[in-house]
């Protein structure tokens, strides 16, 4: 189950938003950091009016698959009087939020959360009559394959599975799902998207393999240089530096320099894991402790350290999965250092949390090295908790370290 509080969620949200489905109200609260936090997004209506178009009257337990902020089950399992209901995301935010809008309209009895990549819970079992996704197109093919698979397998026999899909995966989704030999196939085309109603067929469950983790690979692995330290990584789809290293990465890494190779590291949200992989390959020993918003993020830096084990890399890495950065807190030890890469400008909640964050480890004599964008980072130089060490400029980014006080 996903783990939260009221606090981290409150401080998230941007809007909350009426929405009516037949004679029903609801209300969901969205956040600017995740996907459609400014309306109800056009696909998931689309697939709830389809569903109410269906023959489907009741089902008894109901998964949402990369749930967001939980519209689609919760709307479902009220709709057609579910006894159970699952939702699930590789974001820890969105899982979070779906388990408050849950409580929130009503549910909070027959409703779970999970963080997790699709597939990466085992083989599923049979046990939902309705399991529904709006299924993400930046996902890449191979991936959005294993959530049709999964959900089909996850389905029981004579249940419902409803996808929908921009209008431009419409051909490749309607061919794959024929592949799968589904028992029945409803297709509905509209303006921008594409709903899917399929029946799972006998044969579905055979499609899934059991080392899902290898269907996000994204082409071979490739051989990098950071500080004339080589690594291998395997490129990950969802996430960057499939290709090369980040320019934030690189500026990290030269800054990282000048610290004690025996300080604890710390790193937030380290992507595809080659920081924290060339720390350990080029300092050894050093305590590392990975937290992340996303389970995908901890399944790549997991297979990065592994393709750049060797002998100096014993100690093991601390992984913590949450929907805030002030997780890590609980294992911030005197003289620890945070690492923190800034991909774009953070919404008006993350900053208050890091704020947050960083106050309360006022005293404990932390560093900090940020890099990235440059608007983002300049903020952080003008706090009062931020003790500016030493700057640096590069492709139009900027890094700081710094002392939290």
């Amino acid at each position: 189950m996903s783990s939260w509080s009221r606090k981290d969620i409150a401080g998230r949200i941007h809007q909350t938003l009426p929405f009516r489905f037949r004679r029903t109200e609801y209300r969901f609260a969205l956040s600017q950091d995740l996907f459609s936090s400014h309306e109800i997004d056009p696909g998931s209506r689309l697939l709830l009016q389809e569903l109410q178009n269906s023959a489907i009257d009741t089902a008894g337990a109901v998964y949402d698959i990369g749930c967001g902020t939980g519209v689609l089950g919760i709307v479902a399992a009220r709709e057609f009087n579910a006894e159970r209901l699952v939702m699930e995301d590789r974001s820890a935010l969105a899982a979070a939020f779906a388990e408050f809008n849950a409580e929130q309209n009503g549910l909070a009895a027959i409703a779970g959360s999970f963080c997790r990549a699709v597939g990466a819970g085992g083989l599923p079992s049979a046990v939902f009559d309705l399991v529904l996704s709006n299924v993400p197109a930046k996902a890449g093919q191979p991936v959005r394959t294993l959530l049709l698979q999964h959900a089909l397998a996850s389905c029981t026999p004579g249940g419902l599975c409803a996808f929908v899909l921009v209008k431009a995966l419409a051909t490749e989704t309607e061919a794959e799902l024929r592949r799968l030999d589904v028992a029945e196939l409803r297709v509905f085309p509209h303006a921008g998207h594409t709903v899917f109603l399929a029946s799972p067929g006998d044969r579905v469950n055979t499609a899934l393999t059991r080392n899902a983790a290898s269907t996000y690979h994204r082409g071979t692995p490739v051989l990098h240089t950071i500080e004339s330290t080589s690594l291998r990584q395997q490129g990950i789809w969802g996430l960057g530096e499939f290709e090369t290293p980040s320019f934030q990465t690189l500026m990290l890494a030269k800054m990282l320099r000048s610290f004690d190779a025996t300080a604890p590291l710390m790193f937030w949200n380290p992507g595809s894991g080659l920081l924290p992989s060339w720390v350990r390959k080029s300092f050894g020993g050093r305590p590392l402790t990975v937290g992340t918003d996303d389970a995908l993020c901890i399944m790549a830096v997991h297979e990065t350290l592994l393709q750049n084990r060797s002998r100096r890399t014993r100690v093991p890495v601390s992984a913590l999965l949450s929907s805030s950065i002030r997780a890590l807190q609980s294992s911030v030890q005197e003289g620890s250092v945070i690492v923190l890469s800034i991909d774009a400008s953070l919404s008006s909640g993350a900053r208050s949390e890091l704020d947050r964050f960083c106050e309360d480890l006022s005293g404990m004599s932390i560093s900090m090295v940020v890099a990235g964008n440059s608007a983002e980072v300049s903020r952080i130089e003008r706090q009062r908790w931020a003790s500016v060490h030493s700057r640096s400029r590069s492709r139009g980014l900027r890094g700081l370290v710094l002392r939290i006080r």
